[in-house]
């Protein structure tokens, strides 16, 4: 059934195809700048590299097999002529662009100049006498992607040039910096030996890598980026989908998203707000796209998925919303609460302040608390993203404030009891943290009554119960958290376990135990691989035991030494849960673990009872 309406022109086209077109592409002012990472622009790379060898290389192998799917490209044909609008794809448009630039200048480099024309007729378009460059990026990007497109080398080539180069954004630094990959990537290809009967690299003979070898090796292999680009042309596709108006490009970015494409509602989201902005207040729109900019390459970078922090944001400002605030109706939510200048500008500079603080909780060496920023690196260890959500809302009402602090350390003691090592369900974790104790946050409820909330969803006895019998703890995550609190218990100061990021979670009968631990269960029935996991089997230390050592028996790890007799095993850590708990003993059984989680009971008894906050806060 062919596909008729405003998806008539939904299709798979090769490259050729899009780049022959008449029209060129142009990425809207205000879309996202350019943000692939090198390991993006590494993996289209080894993608397009593998396809390639299997069209060279191999006649016995299906050409079919080769082609390679870029994916989706969302185009706007609007009221301009000879220009389409991409909505969606441009990441994708761009690296291709680089690709064939870097080639392009190497062929320019080595005097092959009819590839250099080749790529030419892909790069750019001619009309009435005049040219055009097939792809235009948005204002932030657009000079020096320009630059990379009409390079012609003399005294000095690209890659020195961009050495030299000062750049006033990240986008510009990811664009340049994958330029040179991808101009590294091609030299090393060139740089291979070719048997020319087979057409396969066969390799290079050792010592034959200095730099005249390397350039006659080059310069002859050279030729091949013919084929390269003929390759790319043909054999790579997109599935270009073009419509006539935003919304519709809109509707069917939002469908790819919910259908599992990995795509971020930040871009929608932006061009909805500054589409709200007067047309003629070309400033402001300037102004709060580069405001957004900031906010999300600068700020929560790569520290935070887009939407995720667009969420957190929502759910800690907006409870009058008819919809759930979910990823699936973020964009929903934000067309419907925010639809004149003001309001959009609002919202932009409310995200601006809430990046700051939330960017802090991404990288807690920047987070303004010294008291509770060791809660704040416990909580990452367990993406925990419902507890983030009352803590921001907290942050803006009440800032560094002792009332800030008390309701931090609750909040993170009862998220490690309720949904770390009781496994409540996501859903009811999110009512409790969200609907409850975050709404009363933002409406202004005094601390007494939030902790009430808190301490009405917690059952310290079930929690107990499960810690001591169900809490097998994630290798370097709550166990780490979990043994820290309790090496404070013990007696350990809290200045040798902090920063938890400085603890190493050790196994002490290790997952590899088949050697050195032939006998750990004696007469117990069970598997010895069903002990390694559980808490009374882990503890801390600030270094980890040597590879070497690791998977030996417990005494030579307990004992173990360096060349000068200074102990490296376990003896070499006075934290308490080690002195007493560890090296006091001479031998490793299935006893002496559940004995140790007996122990830790006792300690998760008054380190994670939450009776005491009520009662201190109640009389305050």
């Amino acid at each position: 059934m062919a596909i008729g309406g405003k998806f008539a022109e939904t299709r798979a086209i090769s490259l050729n195809e899009l780049l022959s077109s008449k029209q060129t592409l142009k990425v809207p002012r205000f879309q996202r700048n350019y943000a692939w990472s090198q390991e993006k622009a590494e993996a289209l790379w080894n993608d397009i590299m593998a396809r390639f060898e299997d069209v060279w290389y191999r006649s016995d192998h299906p050409v079919l097999d080769a082609q390679y799917l870029l994916g989706p490209i969302v185009l706007v044909n609007g009221k301009e002529q000879r220009r389409l609008f991409v909505i969606d794809g441009q990441q994708r448009l761009a690296t291709i662009t680089v690709l064939l630039c870097a080639a392009r200048d190497i062929m320019f480099e080595y005097k092959e100049i009819e590839g250099v024309h080749r790529i030419d007729e892909l790069l750019r378009y001619g009309f009435m006498g005049n040219y055009e460059w097939k792809l235009e990026l948005n204002d932030t990007d657009k000079e020096l992607f320009l630059e990379l497109l009409t390079y012609e080398p003399d005294e000095i080539t690209q890659i020195d040039r961009l050495k030299k180069r000062t750049f006033k954004t990240k986008s510009e630094k990811l664009l340049a910096g994958n330029y040179k990959v991808l101009y590294s990537a091609i030299m090393e290809f060139l740089n291979s030996t070719f048997n020319t009967e087979t057409q396969k690299i066969t390799g290079r003979k050792d010592g034959d890598n200095d730099n005249d070898a390397q350039y006659e090796r080059v310069k002859k292999n050279v030729p091949m980026l013919n084929h390269f680009i003929e390759f790319i042309g043909e054999y790579n596709y997109v599935v270009m989908v073009m419509v006539s108006d935003d919304n519709t490009a809109f509707q069917i970015f939002e469908t790819l998203n919910e259908r599992g494409q990995t795509l971020s509602k930040s871009n929608l989201i932006k061009n909805h707000l500054l589409n709200c902005v007067n047309k003629d207040n070309t400033d402001l729109q300037r102004q709060l796209s580069d405001k957004w900019n900031a906010i999300f390459d600068d700020v929560i970078g790569q520290g935070q998925k887009d939407d995720d922090f667009i969420m957190e944001s929502l759910r800690s400002r907006y409870f009058d919303t008819p919809h759930k605030i979910s990823g699936k109706n973020l964009y929903k939510i934000i067309q419907e609460k925010f639809e004149d200048e003001s309001s959009c500008k609002m919202y932009i500079e409310d995200l601006e302040k809430d990046a700051k603080f939330l960017s802090a909780l991404n990288d807690p060496s920047s987070y303004p608390d010294d008291e509770t920023r060791d809660e704040i690196r416990a909580m990452r260890l367990w993406d925990a993203k419902f507890i983030r959500t009352p803590i921001l809302t907290a942050y803006r009402k009440w800032g560094t404030t002792q009332e800030y602090k008390t309701l931090v350390d609750i909040l993170v003691k009862f998220f490690f009891k309720f949904r770390i090592v009781q496994q409540k369900h996501p859903g009811k974790v999110e009512d409790v943290m969200i609907n409850q104790i975050t709404r009363r946050i933002h409406d202004g409820q005094p601390l007494a009554d939030i902790i009430s909330v808190i301490l009405a969803n917690d059952n310290h006895e079930d929690f107990l119960y499960n810690f001591e019998h169900e809490f097998v703890p994630e290798p370097g995550k709550a166990g780490k958290y979990a043994l820290q609190q309790i090496t404070i218990s013990m007696g350990t100061n809290n200045v040798d376990v902090k920063p938890i990021d400085d603890l190493t979670l050790e196994y002490i009968l290790p997952k590899s135990h088949s050697k050195h631990w032939p006998d750990f269960l004696g007469s117990k029935p069970g598997k010895t691989k069903d002990f390694v996991p559980r808490l009374g089997n882990l503890t801390l230390l600030h270094h980890a035991i040597d590879i070497e050592l690791k998977n030996n028996a417990f005494l030579e790890k307990r004992d173990a030494a360096d060349a000068q007799g200074n102990p490296v095993g376990y003896k070499a850590s006075n934290l308490k849960i080690n002195t007493e708990t560890v090296c006091n003993h001479n031998e490793w059984t299935p006893s002496i673990i559940e004995e140790r989680e007996k122990m830790f009971r006792e300690h998760a008894d008054r380190i994670w009872n939450l009776e005491s906050y009520g009662k201190n806060v109640g009389g305050s």
